[in-house]
């Protein structure tokens, strides 16, 4: 039993060693030019090990940005009722980590959001959906995923217009706004409880 929970406590120690190795590549390097070689020898572990453990760097990436970078917005999104203001935590959890992803890795930062996209609009899109389902437990969960898929690219998408201007706080940017997904969501015939 010991033996086991030791070999576990070292899977788990390696496992973060080469994601740790990772994101200290990606502070001095992009990542494309990033090898499976550059990482294992950051992490001070061989081939055989990495592929243990992952197949390839988008698949490292994938576990980094869902496991590390995405923590905070998977904690602040846990079981939430469906609101405006949910949407408006969401977009300011997401303009947060494009602050922290840009900052972070900011010489390649839009080669990194792109491989980082997709996940952030399936955790954005689970979030509301799992929101409305709370919220609205008698709609079909079909019309409610259809309305989850919507929301998100529309929350998403204010996001991405916010990295790239930065023109005004994300608050206020958000706020210009607010009105107009009010008026989605009671078209939608989707109302606050």
């Amino acid at each position: 039993m010991t033996k086991n929970k030791n070999m576990d406590i070292r899977a788990i120690r390696t496992r973060k060693q080469i994601m740790t190795a990772l994101m200290d590549l990606l502070k001095k390097k992009n990542f494309e030019s990033i090898r499976v070689a550059d990482i294992t020898a950051e992490a001070m572990i061989n081939r055989a090990t990495f592929y243990n453990y992952f197949t390839d760097k988008y698949q490292l990436l994938e576990a980094v940005t869902k496991e590390i970078l995405l923590v905070d917005i998977q904690k602040d999104l846990a079981s939430s009722d469906f609101s405006i203001d949910l949407l408006e935590q969401i977009y300011l959890l997401l303009t947060d980590f494009h602050l922290k992803m840009s900052n972070f890795c900011s010489s390649n930062y839009e080669e990194l959001s792109t491989g980082t996209d997709a996940i952030l609009r399936q955790e954005v899109r689970g979030a509301i959906l799992k929101s409305l389902q709370v919220s609205f437990p008698n709609e079909a969960d079909e019309d409610l995923d259809s309305f989850a898929r919507i929301l998100s690219w529309t929350i998403f998408g204010l996001a991405y217009e916010w990295q790239l201007s930065r023109k005004d706080s994300p608050q206020a940017y958000f706020a210009r706004f607010r009105k107009n997904l009010e008026n989605m969501v009671q078209t939608a015939h989707v109302t606050e409880h």
